[in-house]
């Protein structure tokens, strides 16, 4: 099984693809509707070989992070492999601080256009949190001020 966290209208086939907000005309082999801060609703543990979470984490509280990253371990099989990517809050200050983003700009990458988002990340300090949640880091690579980070359950 392999899950799409928060896909929004990314809808991906071979996943399964989940969101808060409902998709409509949608059999449920390809998507649910749900919570994503715990799965234990959908699926057991050691079940899901691969977690797609593109964009996601700045929608949790940062104190909530590193339970809700373990419960996603926890569902993943042995070897298997989580994919996050996410703004890095260090390199959006830098852009700021160069003039190459307004305020504006910046409100809406950090909060969101409706501001729904909880918290801003930097690369280190997910690193950090995905070190001590027992998960190998296998790649990372910045995309102007976004970060992606490979990680496989030890």
């Amino acid at each position: 099984m392999k899950l799409n966290l928060g896909c929004g209208q990314d809808i991906r086939h071979n996943y399964i693809n989940v969101d808060r907000e409902a998709v409509p005309n949608l059999p449920d082999t390809l998507f649910r509707q749900g919570d994503i801060r715990d799965l234990d609703w959908l699926c057991g543990d050691e079940y899901v070989e691969e977690i797609l979470a593109l964009n996601v984490l700045q929608c949790f509280n940062i104190d909530d992070l590193p339970q809700i990253l373990e419960g996603w371990r926890r569902k993943l099989i042995d070897n298997g492999i989580i994919k996050i990517s996410i703004c890095d809050a260090q390199s959006l200050m830098i852009d700021f601080n160069r003039g190459n983003l307004n305020v504006l700009n910046l409100n809406s990458i950090i909060f969101g256009n409706k501001h729904e988002n909880l918290c801003t990340m930097d690369f280190y300090h997910l690193q950090n949190i995905l070190r001590e949640g027992k998960l190998q880091i296998l790649t990372s690579k910045f995309n102007d001020s976004e970060f992606y980070t490979e990680a496989q359950k030890c």
